[in-house]
């Protein structure tokens, strides 16, 4: 259910993620974010936050998840022109 509602979240984001290959990098960086807040709940002094409790990772998730919904992007600013011609 967490998973599902967090998909469908996201789809309302469809215009600030960019064209298919920057869409399928950024679904990645999504589901391991939200595979690590699972492992983090579960174990947080491995994962670097010990002390912390459920919520407060499930935020710090959701607000880097909100950070990468409005970044700027794009394979001309990663790569520079080399790739694109």
């Amino acid at each position: 259910m967490n998973l599902a509602a967090r998909f469908m979240a996201m789809s309302s984001f469809q215009t600030a993620v960019l064209q298919p290959p920057e869409n399928m990098a950024y679904s990645f960086v999504f589901l391991q974010l939200l595979v690590w807040e699972q492992v983090a709940i579960k174990y947080p002094a491995e994962c670097g936050v010990p002390g912390q409790s459920a919520q407060m990772i499930k935020i710090r998730v959701n607000t880097d998840l909100r950070h990468i919904c409005k970044s700027d992007v794009t394979a001309a600013k990663v790569f520079g022109n080399s790739l694109l011609g």
